[in-house]
C-alpha cells in the first residue's frame, strides 16, 4: 500500500485521531447575521492509520510534524 508524507501543524490530538492544519482557510457564512469570515480549516486524520516521523515545536509554540498516511486517505481527505 503506498504512503503519502506531509508536514503539518497539529492542532489537537485524541485517542483516536490528529486535528492537522496546513494554512488553509475558508470563509464561513454566520447564518444569524449573515457576516463572512474567514475560519482555519483542519482535517482529522485516523491515529490507527497515521504514522507521525518525526514532531518539533516551532519558536512560536506550534506542534508540528512530519506525517504518514495511506495514499487513498489522503486522496480521501483531499490532500492530495
Amino acid at each position: 500500500m503506498p504512503a503519502f508524507e506531509l508536514t503539518a501543524e497539529i492542532r489537537n490530538s485524541t485517542d483516536k485521531g490528529l486535528a492537522i492544519f496546513q494554512g488553509e482557510r475558508h470563509d464561513v457564512v454566520d447564518e444569524r447575521t449573515g457576516e463572512v469570515f474567514e475560519r482555519d480549516h483542519f482535517v482529522w486524520l485516523p491515529r490507527k492509520l497515521t504514522t507521525i516521523k518525526r514532531e518539533w515545536r516551532t519558536p512560536d509554540g506550534r506542534r508540528m510534524a512530519e506525517i504518514e498516511i495511506p495514499e487513498w486517505l489522503a486522496k480521501k481527505k483531499e490532500l492530495i
